[in-house]
């Protein structure tokens, strides 16, 4: 990705993507991702977000029903919490190379 990663990020959430499968946004400096912003992608089965500087989520994967894959690892998570996956049918979370200290129960 060229330009202000920001800019980006909140331009591509705000794209009706509808039929949109695959997301991959690895190996960039994304630092935070906007509460719902992948709402208008409901079909997406498989986010990549590795490689960035994440350290929170705000419900970003709300309503994604189909989503079954989320790659986190190589981010800066110190904890992990279940709200992050609401309403999520995940059969694979990878969080490698964090530095997770707490994992939060409901």
């Amino acid at each position: 990705l060229i330009g202000d990663i920001l800019d980006i990020i909140q331009r591509l959430c705000s794209l009706s993507l509808s039929h949109q499968s695959e997301i991959k946004l690895s190996d960039n400096r994304i630092e935070h991702i906007e509460s719902n912003c992948f709402s208008k992608m409901p079909q997406l089965k498989i986010i990549r977000l590795d490689g960035n500087k994440l350290s929170s989520l705000n419900n970003s994967f709300s309503g994604l029903n189909n989503l079954n894959l989320i790659d986190l690892s190589a981010n800066n998570f110190k904890d992990l919490k279940p709200e992050y996956f609401k309403n999520t049918k995940l059969n694979e979370l990878n969080f490698d190379h964090n530095k997770i200290r707490v994992i939060e129960h409901n």
